[in-house]
């Protein structure tokens, strides 16, 4: 059972992998991806606009910013391997689960399809069109022919 956030806010239970697009850790992995390039970009503009009193606290700006830098870009790359696992899992689940299932339904809908209840089998055939009749028709329903008793 798979667990998906809508855009309520609300917890939906889904028994089908197919009716989520994206897993629980494919939604973790995008979200990461999503804080580590902030995490980069915020650093950048920090940098960029801090105004460093001496020589020294240029350094410690330029330290703080590649470390921050250095942070954001690791929780997007941990954020893309975790997107990608989702990704496989999804993929994965759509190519054992789904067609298990379909064929499973096609075979059962083909043979439920073939079945032919037992009052309904045919007894007796038209002599004049070949085609199949009930015990009490009087005339043929396909070709009109009169129907002779036995």
């Amino acid at each position: 059972m798979q667990f998906s956030w809508q855009p309520s806010r609300s917890l939906v239970f889904a028994s089908k992998p197919e009716e989520n697009a994206v897993n629980a850790i494919g939604k973790l992995g995008v979200f990461l991806i999503l804080v580590g390039f902030l995490a980069v970009g915020s650093a950048a503009l920090y940098g960029a606009n801090a105004s460093p009193e001496s020589v020294q606290d240029a350094a410690q700006v330029a330290k703080s910013v590649g470390t921050a830098q250095g942070v954001g870009w690791i929780v997007a790359g941990i954020g893309l391997v975790v997107a990608f696992a989702g990704l496989y899992t999804d993929l994965h689940d759509l190519k054992t689960v789904g067609p298990q299932r379909s064929a499973l339904e096609t075979s059962e809908a083909a043979v439920n399809a073939r079945k032919v209840p037992k009052e309904a089998e045919p007894e007796f055939v038209c002599s004049d069109c070949g085609r199949d009749i009930s015990a009490d028709d009087k005339v043929c329903p396909h070709c009109g022919a009169l129907i002779e008793g036995e």
